[in-house]
């Protein structure tokens, strides 16, 4: 091949290459801008207004730079077409955080989520929480759940290379702090079934499966007649479901399925959503439809602030959870128990979590998260407010 051959060959390249990218440049002025990404299940960032003060601290680069990156053409597109391409070339076993697993499972590493300041603080904020509420509440009515995540139960579907995960010792750092009989652990519950459906394949959340033996433990615990299995019905209520993790990195090796596992008092239960009118029963069905990106809806119809749940139970107890999604399939197992159950879910929520609980009835009460979003959930300071 000629020099002169060859320089043509890369001159073609190179002007297809900067025609993509001013194609795509343009695309991105032309096409309207979205506000929420189904495939990630997040808002998008919009663009910035300039100012002065914006320009002279840096935050409008900053948003813009955030801008550019949500709005860009064809974006999800380009984060599949990445991981693939390192897929292939690289074999790699792990991008963006998240570990191709074994059995088709993508996998969040949660790498640093738990060295954080915000995640010490967490703790500390926590402790003190427990200290100043526990005591108002008989023993065993005042539990803390810190479920684990799919990285620390499923391990053995981990990449030989992956190093040791962190968020174990995370958990166990704050069952350490907590008063003897409040801290409630699941994991040996659920390691022992570590082969059934336990949490979602494409998404960071654990199944009603893993929250059906989830709750048995606490119920154990805490001295509560548990739903049997028998007692529920047992249905596929979505199948081709792709979450989060699998928008993260753009590809879904194998969709999931929701598998719901719904207790007879569930069936009769039914929830006013603050700020909403009427009552509603605890599993949206429309969430199913295919038109939905979040299938994960389907437990509670999603999250709110402040909910409220009436049941047909017998018990007089009144239970209050403060929580975030994780628990969102694992309270209807709690309307076998308790007559009422409030939900407070503190990234939404304006209310004062003090004067709820000194203003309510609550002989109960259940904080529920998943240890990396506790760890770097920054509303959790106003446990204390």
């Amino acid at each position: 091949m000629s020099k002169k051959t060859k320089l043509n060959d890369c001159t073609a390249t190179i002007a297809l290459f900067v025609l993509i990218i001013a194609a795509a440049s343009v695309m991105s002025v032309i096409m309207p801008d979205r506000e929420f990404s189904p495939t990630e299940n997040r808002m998008l960032s919009q663009r910035p207004r300039i100012s002065l003060q914006s320009v002279m601290d840096g935050k409008f680069m900053n948003d813009y730079e955030s801008f550019v990156s949500d709005q860009f053409f064809f974006r999800d597109g380009w984060i599949a077409f990445k991981t693939l391409t390192e897929r292939l070339l690289l074999l790699r076993e792990e991008s963006k955080g998240v570990y191709f697993a074994k059995d088709d499972y993508l996998i969040e590493s949660h790498a640093g989520t738990f060295d954080t300041d915000l995640a010490a603080q967490n703790v500390e904020t926590l402790v003190k929480f427990v200290a100043e509420y526990a005591p108002r509440f008989e023993q065993g009515r005042f539990t803390v759940m810190i479920a684990p995540n799919a990285v620390d139960v499923l391990s053995e579907k981990l990449p030989r290379s992956a190093p040791a995960a962190k968020g174990n010792s995370y958990r166990d750092a704050i069952a350490s702090r907590l008063p003897p009989g409040t801290f409630c652990d699941v994991l040996p519950e659920l390691r022992a079934r570590d082969e059934e459906y336990l949490y979602f394949r494409t998404d960071h959340h654990w199944t009603m499966r893993a929250t059906f033996y989830a709750y048995r433990a606490f119920a154990r615990q805490t001295g509560l007649s548990a739903t049997e299995f028998s007692d529920c019905t047992v249905s596929v209520a979505a199948d081709g479901f792709e979450g989060t993790v699998s928008s993260k990195v753009g590809i879904s090796p194998k969709p999931d399925y929701i598998e719901a596992i719904v207790p007879m008092s569930a069936e009769t239960a039914r929830m006013h959503v603050d700020g909403m009118d009427g009552w509603y029963e605890l599993f949206d069905t429309k969430k199913c439809s295919e038109k939905e990106k979040d299938n994960y809806a389907y437990f509670l119809g999603g999250n709110y602030s402040f909910a409220q749940i009436r049941t047909d139970s017998e018990h007089e107890r009144r239970m209050l959870v403060i929580k975030d999604s994780y628990a969102n399939c694992f309270v209807p197992f709690l309307t076998n128990n308790f007559s009422e159950i409030g939900i407070l879910d503190m990234r939404y929520a304006r209310q004062s979590v003090r004067s709820l609980i000194d203003g309510g009835e609550w002989t109960d009460v259940i904080v529920l998260y998943n240890a990396a979003g506790f760890a770097a959930d920054e509303s959790i300071e106003r446990l204390l407010h």
